[in-house]
């Protein structure tokens, strides 16, 4: 084989390459992150945020401030707060560690606005849950109607998103927070796929998502004693949440309460 060609191969193997990078919406995880970062040779990175996203990324590595950037985009109908202000706070420390990246290394957000939507749609009809639960009993049927619905639009995303991410990937990229059905897609168009593990998922809504995922893919139900066992934990947790500080404290202190349960 000629060297010119040899060089091709490597090219092609490297333009085929993914890391995925798994972390929880917490700013001190996505500090994590960054430190994983530091010693990748990454060409293209991926956000799970919409592609709105992408022109305040841009803003802020031509040194625009955060919060002015912030400030814009819910002017324009982008963010929503206070719904996504854990959103942006769990994220402005990773997406300002990226901005000094030298500009040839590419910044993508590959999620569509309407599946992003949709996701902060079924998180206020959580809240609508759990506040019946806090006043009667747990409608155990209504919280598996809304998983299955949020399971169902993430796998459909997910299609979508690796279509995307292929026809984009330039040298050695890497995803942040992909799900395991995006993992299974992009293996399955032929990528090259790493994932490194930052920090698990420990909520009980996450960990009932996941539980839910399993048994579907199982051809098996999810027991409702289960669930309800996993909704009360939630609810334990928001009254946590009540008490902390912060969003990131709870979570640190939930992860704790997590670790000694299993």
């Amino acid at each position: 084989m000629a060297p010119e060609e040899i060089e091709k191969n490597e090219v092609e193997t490297k333009e085929k390459e993914i890391t995925l990078i798994s972390s929880v919406q917490t700013t001190w995880s996505k500090r994590k992150v960054l430190d994983v970062l530091e010693g990748i040779n990454w060409k293209s990175i991926f956000l799970p945020l919409p592609r709105a996203w992408e022109d305040a990324i841009a803003a802020l590595r031509e040194g625009f401030e955060f919060r002015d950037i912030v400030e814009e985009m819910e002017s324009s109908g982008i963010i929503r707060l206070p719904e996504d202000k854990q959103i942006v706070a769990s994220w402005e420390p990773l997406i300002k560690g990226i901005s000094h990246a030298p500009p040839e290394r590419k910044v993508r957000c590959y999620r569509d606005f309407t599946s992003f939507d949709s996701e902060r749609q079924i998180a206020m009809e959580y809240v609508i849950l759990a506040l019946r639960a806090r006043t009667g009993r747990i409608e155990t049927q209504k919280w598996k109607e809304l998983l299955c619905e949020e399971i169902d639009l993430a796998r459909k995303e997910s299609a979508s998103d690796a279509r995307r991410l292929k026809s984009e990937l330039s040298g050695h990229s890497v995803c942040i927070d992909s799900s395991g059905d995006l993992e299974e897609m992009l293996r399955s168009e032929g990528l090259e796929v790493k994932r490194i593990v930052v920090d698990s998922p420990a909520l009980p809504l996450d960990v009932l998502r996941w539980e839910m995922r399993y048994h579907m893919k199982q051809g098996r139900e999810m027991p409702d004693d289960a669930i309800s066992m996993r909704i009360k934990e939630h609810l334990e947790f928001l009254d946590l949440l009540i008490k902390s500080r912060t969003f990131d404290d709870a979570y640190a202190e939930w992860k704790m309460i997590y670790r000694r349960q299993n």
